[in-house]
């Protein structure tokens, strides 16, 4: 039931003019007016009216008519809650939400009593379009209760939606402190209520004629048996001298422990797999018993860790997935985890967490590097060596629908080593198109030898101690991974990475300059290098004519150095451009974007990326092939 909201409408006489006295003449929703005469000065209420009624208002002279000032139409704005009365039936609300919205609810509580709202039903678009937030308080001032963050989820119970196939619920059920509750909502211009099968909402905003019984309920695991308990802890009986826990197990018939007082209370012990729904009941009043809901097992048992027996994980992730895996080491030493292959889309995230669960510290989160999660390292530090690791996937791309899966893979094991410590660096040999990759150990770690090993077709090297060891050679431009290999645990390897030498440059001999042409092509990822002979000499590269499309889709940089690493010196801009001197285009047409840069040191490094169309060779007509020296 909601309380009459009504309004009043005080009129304040600040000068009766040359009359003695003035008329009020108002009517309500253009019915006869109604006429109040003899008003002097001073304020006089008009009403009350019901919420919603629009007023109109007039002040008369007392004795010419004609003598008169509109107020104009008066209402109440919308700005007043639904007041709901306590002890009476709830209010109940439907609403199916559009496209654009912007707009807000209220309740108010009358009488003694404590105010609830409850989600019956409903469908909510991600939050990334639309949104919800529901308060304690009688604006968006108050408490906040709820807060919609996450993909399209039903704000009813499990089991309440009726036209979709979304797997996600909130169960929506509030308590208010405040005696008032305030929910608003946005949404973007598409999706919602009546699309893609989204259930309307229905929410109910009851009064309770009582003070209720609060608590809190706390699953407590026990691994080794394979059981749960529950710790019901009471923090108020509300306006009774006690309360009651109800329960039931698997929908079994209801059990139940009366005459609580405030405190811990303790249910169990339950199997794993069973589900047991608990109530919070109050002494004498059955509306203001607190349903607490479901409760099962945590899920959250570690997978037990013997040293020496690593465990192998492999996930090809779906959207919207949130995969968790929680372990244990057995032992006296932390926990390491490797991934060795696996590819994590923007978007998506792997996490590693310093304990058992995904409240415990954050290691790791991200998608590696590039979306290739291969190659990441972490271990433990806390003192039960617990490790949690979870993908937490959005709904776009993923591992299960992609044409090329590459799924995740990680391995677990205790790290009952140190690792040894080192750097990987290439050595050039230009000369004979070849590089190697030469090992610095600062450490072996807890091994007496390691082998170092690599994918390129090179021969293993032993590593025996500390020192710089040599890897290859490699055929230039061939990338290879090299490992340094503990042969008693795989978790205390290191890895280079990928690795590839960089471009071997052209000697630039002598005064006479190298003047090179190209017409580049579609689809072309390739670069130059050039490198002056002796130490102290610079380079200088100019155009002297050349024509290349917008940086939207074809793109020209020229480093300072020997690679991509060097400050850029040149960096093409937006629009199709001519890269030599003004006036120098032959067939463009296009605005000139003047190439001349000079190095600090002795090499020049030029990279350029076009897209699948237009191009010098493709566009001829327009387009002047480039001539550079």
């Amino acid at each position: 039931m909601i309380a009459q909201t009504m309004l009043s409408i005080p009129v304040d006489v600040t000068g009766l003019g040359d009359a003695a006295s003035v008329s009020l003449i108002y009517s309500v929703n253009g019915n006869s007016p109604i006429v109040l005469s003899g008003v002097g000065l001073g304020v006089t209420t008009l009403g009350p009216f019901t919420i919603n009624d629009v007023v109109n208002v007039l002040v008369q002279h007392g004795s010419d008519p004609a003598c008169s000032v509109a107020l104009g139409a008066i209402t109440d704005g919308d700005n007043c809650p639904n007041l709901i009365v306590c002890g009476a039936q709830p209010l109940v609300e439907n609403y199916c939400y559009g496209p654009l919205e912007n707009r807000d609810w209220s309740y108010q509580s009358i009488g003694t009593g404590t105010l609830r709202l409850t989600f019956q039903q409903g469908t909510l678009e991600s939050s990334t379009w639309d949104h919800l937030r529901i308060y304690d308080g009688p604006d968006n001032t108050g408490t906040l209760l709820f807060d919609h963050v996450g993909g399209t989820t039903h704000l009813g119970p499990p089991g309440s939606a009726s036209d979709n196939t979304y797997t996600n619920f909130y169960g929506l059920q509030f308590y208010s402190i405040s005696g008032s509750f305030y929910m608003e909502l946005t949404s973007d211009g598409s999706v919602q209520c009546g699309s893609l099968g989204f259930d309307p909402w229905i929410w109910d905003v009851v009064c309770l004629d009582c003070a209720i019984p609060q608590g809190t309920v706390t699953v407590v695991d026990d691994c080794v048996n394979n059981e749960f308990s529950l710790d019901v802890d009471i923090t108020n009986t509300g306006d009774a001298t006690t309360a009651t826990i109800s329960y039931t197990i698997d929908g079994g018939a209801a059990q139940e422990l009366t005459g609580l007082g405030t405190g811990v209370t303790t249910l169990g012990p339950f199997a794993f797999g069973e589900v047991v729904n608990v109530t919070l009941a109050h002494e004498s009043n059955s509306l203001c018993n607190i349903p607490k809901g479901d409760f099962t097992e945590t899920g959250t048992c570690p997978e037990l860790i013997t040293c020496g027996t690593a465990v192998d994980v492999v996930s090809c992730y779906a959207n919207n997935n949130d995969l968790r895996w929680y372990f244990q080491g057995t032992g006296s030493f932390p926990l390491g985890i490797y991934f060795n292959q696996g590819t994590v889309f923007a978007g998506d995230l792997v996490q590693v967490y310093d304990g058992g669960d995904i409240n415990a510290p954050l290691i790791y989160s991200g998608n590696g590097t590039a979306t290739n999660v291969a190659g990441l390292f972490f271990y433990t530090n806390n003192p039960d060596h617990r490790l949690c690791v979870r993908i937490l996937a959005n709904g776009f791309t993923d591992c299960a629908s992609s044409g090329t899966q590459n799924p995740v893979s990680f391995t677990v094991d205790c790290l009952d080593c140190t690792p040894p410590t080192g750097t990987f660096s290439i050595v050039q040999d230009c000369d004979n198109f070849q590089y190697s990759i030469a090992v610095n150990l600062t450490s072996l770690g807890s091994a007496s030898s390691m082998q170092i090993t690599n994918n390129g077709g090179a021969s293993a090297v032993t590593a025996n101690a500390p020192g710089t060891y040599n890897v290859g050679p490699f055929t230039s431009g061939t990338p290879v991974q090299v490992t340094v290999e503990n042969a008693l645990n795989s978790l205390c390897n290191i890895y280079s990475g990928t690795l590839v030498n960089p471009l071997c440059p052209t000697i630039l001999c002598g005064a006479s300059p190298l003047t090179e042409t190209y017409c580049y092509g579609n689809g072309e990822n390739r670069a130059w290098a050039w490198a002056a002979p002796s130490t102290g000499a610079t380079l200088n590269l100019a155009f002297q004519i050349g024509t290349i499309e917008s940086n939207t889709w074809d793109n020209l940089r020229i480093y300072d150095g020997p690679d991509a690493s060097g400050a850029i010196l040149f960096q093409h801009g937006t629009g199709t451009t001519n890269l030599g001197p003004a006036g120098s285009a032959v067939n463009s047409v296009a605005p000139y974007e003047t190439v001349n840069v000079t190095s600090s040191g002795q090499n020049l490094y030029m990279v350029l990326t076009t897209d699948a169309s237009v191009s010098c060779a493709t566009t001829a007509a327009t387009f002047d092939s480039w001539m550079r020296m």
